[in-house]
């Protein structure tokens, strides 16, 4: 039976560098699509700051955004899923990292918060049409949130994760989406807990699914899917889930996954050692 191939990535550290993806990753993911590969993308990002992208690659079907707090449909901006953070408890999140000195968000319905002085936050945001509100003064109560963000200097992010992980491990999902960016999400969110949602809603078709992520926030990715990829300057920890580790964004690293996915011999050994059959792929 033929099996249905899609490739999931994600944007920042994996398609892109420097908010940029390159003209020899664009054309590998025309290649892919040509093959037969339906791409996807996972990302950190709201789907404003992700469109351009998405589009470049010309990825299809619905996008895992937010870190997976939402999937969306990138075309009508129809929302298929989401789970928000209580209200109460982004107030609480606020508060135990606002002396940290280091830089916050917070992301709302394609909305973002921030301090009244962080302006390449404002700047960059309304550069790309997204409604900014740079009314944090002091942490408060904010509903319909979705993304809690801190960012800046990384021994700080780090003391930071072990500070807020130790209040909230219980309540929320923490996980470092960079060595200078924390994330305080929904509790139970993840880009592989949405993946899992979209491979439902696509029902119970034959499957290859490939995933492809730079840091630690893309580990439940790599873990849910078949064959698994992580960029050359990824965590060890991720390098550790990943059958194959490519070049790095900086070097348009993702354009070498053709040459893997474009291998038989290559998907039928990988897949063989995962209990799948290239002929008779099963759903995850």
């Amino acid at each position: 039976m033929k099996c249905e191939k899609l490739l999931i990535s994600d944007i920042d550290g994996t398609l892109a560098y420097r908010d940029v993806i390159s003209k020899r990753v664009e054309s590998a993911c025309l290649k892919l699509k040509g093959g037969g590969w339906t791409l996807m993308v996972a990302t950190g990002r709201i789907l404003a700051s992700a469109l351009q992208h998405i589009r470049k690659i010309k990825a299809s079907g619905p996008a895992i955004v937010y870190d997976g707090a939402r999937i969306m449909d990138f075309e009508r901006g129809m929302l298929f899923w989401e789970k928000k953070i209580d209200g109460g408890l982004v107030r609480d999140v606020l508060l135990a990292g606002w002396d940290f000195g280091v830089g916050i968000q917070v992301m709302g319905d394609e909305k973002v918060f921030c301090r009244p002085h962080d302006e390449v936050v404002i700047d960059y945001f309304k550069s790309i049409g997204v409604e900014v509100e740079p009314n944090l003064t002091q942490p408060k109560e904010l509903n319909s949130v979705y993304r809690v963000i801190f960012h800046g200097d990384e021994g700080l992010i780090k003391e930071l994760y072990d500070h807020i992980s130790g209040k909230f491990k219980d309540r929320t999902s923490i996980t470092m989406a960079g060595e200078k960016f924390l994330d305080v999400l929904p509790p139970g969110v993840s880009k592989g807990h949405a993946l899992s949602k979209i491979l439902k809603m696509k029902g119970s078709s034959n499957k290859i699914v490939v995933a492809v992520g730079d840091h630690m926030n893309d580990e439940t990715l790599l873990l849910k899917a078949h064959i698994a990829f992580a960029m050359e300057d990824a965590p060890d920890a991720l390098k550790k889930q990943a059958d194959v580790v490519l070049p790095s964004a900086e070097n348009g690293g993702f354009a070498e996954i053709v040459k893997y996915l474009e291998d038989e011999e290559f998907l039928f050994f990988v897949l063989s050692k995962k209990g799948l059959n290239i002929g008779e792929c099963k759903d995850i």
